[in-house]
């Protein structure tokens, strides 16, 4: 019997044995699979991570520049803002004079204004006293009636004063005018 129990055993063990063998070596190349994939996968991953490096060194390196190119750019900006910045102040000052000057001329217009209806007020008052003077010269005075027409008043009423003719004797003249030499003589004597 214990060939009948033996041999059974034997072979069920050998089924098992088999069975085990199959499964190990499906499970084994399924772990080879396994390590296969994470083999390329790993690979991969260290190809992507050589170009993220390489990308990474590119950049920094980009970077780099740029922030030379900025260091520059900022020492050649300097300048330039310091002069817009005082061209902005000269153009906010020339605005302000621009404005005060507007504001004096506009005073200045106005007083001109002012100036000139004064002016043609005064004179349309001297234009109408002229003509009023004209009209009163034109008009005899009333005073006229008591002015001698024989005196230098009387051409003023518009009277011709007739020229009397003085006859005086030529001997008065002389005498007249030899005291008025000696006066003034005297008075040349007196300055010396």
């Amino acid at each position: 019997m214990k060939v009948q129990v033996f041999l059974p055993a034997t072979i069920i063990m050998s089924v098992l044995i088999m069975v085990l063998i199959k499964v190990r070596r499906d499970e084994a190349q399924e772990t080879l699979k396994r390590a296969t994939f994470v083999d390329i996968k790993l690979r991969v991953s260290d190809d992507v991570l050589r170009e993220y490096a390489g990308e990474k060194a590119e950049l920094k390196q980009d970077i780099d520049t740029a922030k030379d190119q900025y260091k520059e750019t900022d020492k050649d900006m300097k300048p330039i803002q310091e002069a817009a910045d005082k061209a902005r102040l000269e153009a906010e000052k020339c605005a302000e004079e621009q404005k005060s000057m507007k504001d004096e001329l506009d005073k200045l217009e106005t007083e001109h204004t002012n100036l000139k209806a004064e002016f043609d007020k005064e004179n349309e008052s001297f234009k109408a006293e002229l003509e009023a003077l004209k009209k009163q010269l034109q008009e005899k005075s009333p005073v006229c009636a008591f002015v001698k027409t024989k005196s230098d008043a009387g051409k003023l009423c518009g009277e011709e004063v007739k020229e009397v003719k003085e006859e005086e004797p030529k001997k008065d003249e002389s005498k007249q005018e030899a005291p008025a030499e000696s006066a003034d003589a005297k008075a040349a004597a007196a300055s010396k």
